[in-house]
């Protein structure tokens, strides 16, 4: 499963314009992974907005699913 990057104003950019959701454990882990990815690019690039995206969703999911991280 693999996370489809969130690039603000591309083509690909958070499906248009809608918030990013993480539905289940699969793309929860998928998210983190690509948030790993992403950590050391500077502010104010494309990479940097997708990983705010990226870190608000996992953030969002871990709330609502406390219970199915341990």
């Amino acid at each position: 499963m693999t996370i489809e990057p969130i690039i603000a104003g591309g083509k690909r950019s958070a499906r248009r314009g809608r918030p990013v959701a993480i539905e289940d454990r699969e793309q929860y882990a998928a998210a983190a992974a690509r948030a790993r990815q992403l950590s050391d690019y500077p502010e104010g690039t494309a990479e940097a907005m997708e990983l705010a995206a990226l870190v608000k969703a996992i953030l969002a999911w871990e709330r609502s699913n406390a219970d199915a991280l341990h």
